[in-house]
């Protein structure tokens, strides 16, 4: 069930990607026994959490889970050779690139805003009626 304050919508498992690319890069960079499976445990443990606490669908948090793994094995694979094609760029290109490179997310997320900006969860996906929250007093 979810908390009756809590608006169930079926967004979120961009959510999951984060954790599991940056503890497991954390993992993988610290080079030391161990620190993969302790972040696996973690990103673990907090999945766990936000599905006890009713604040994501499982489907959301797999996916999530799914992409973040997808993410750190790209990165890890290219991180190296876009790190030596960087190194032979010069400054003003670099700045460019980084400068369109964030105009490029910012508009993909602007794009995935507007074409999801009238969607509403069918009812019968609904654990529960929502109502809005009533003041105790």
């Amino acid at each position: 069930m979810r908390p009756s304050w809590h608006r169930p919508q079926r967004k979120g498992h961009h959510r999951w990607q984060t954790p599991t690319a940056v503890w497991g890069w954390s993992a993988l960079e610290t080079k030391k026994p161990g620190m993969l499976t302790a972040a696996a445990v973690l990103v673990l443990l907090i999945s766990i959490s936000r599905l006890v606490l009713g604040v994501h669908f499982l489907s959301d948090v797999l996916l999530g889970l799914f992409l973040g793994v997808v993410l750190l094995a790209a990165f890890s694979k290219l991180w190296q050779p876009v790190e030596r094609w960087l190194k032979k760029q010069n400054l003003r290109n670099q700045i460019l690139l980084a400068f369109f490179s964030s105009l490029f997310i910012i508009g993909i997320s602007a794009i995935v805003v507007a074409l999801s900006a009238n969607w509403q969860m069918p009812a019968d996906l609904s654990l529960i009626h929502i109502s809005e929250p009533t003041s105790p007093y």
